[in-house]
């Protein structure tokens, strides 16, 4: 007999799953820089490109915050950016 398992929860559902719930218990141990720079390279494991708008709708975090962990996973070369800007 053959068990269906269920499907694993996506990595981004779960980072931001941990940043409402780090918010709401307020857990002073948990880093919630950390936890949005991750909830953005969590993003890229459906796609390849995407754009400030698309990772503004899929982390549910502010354009300005998303242009600032951006430039900061560029600079420290977790992220490229196209030659179109995604």
């Amino acid at each position: 007999m053959i068990k269906n398992l269920p499907k694993p929860t996506p990595l981004l559902v779960r980072t931001n799953n941990a940043l409402v719930q780090s918010k709401e218990t307020e857990d002073r141990q948990f880093v919630t820089a950390l936890g949005r720079g991750l909830s953005i390279l969590a993003a890229f494991e459906q796609q390849e490109q995407l754009s400030h708008q698309q990772l503004c709708q899929m982390t549910a975090l502010p354009k300005a915050t998303i242009t600032r962990l951006i430039y900061t996973l560029t600079t420290l070369g977790f992220l490229r950016i196209t030659a179109y800007g995604q």
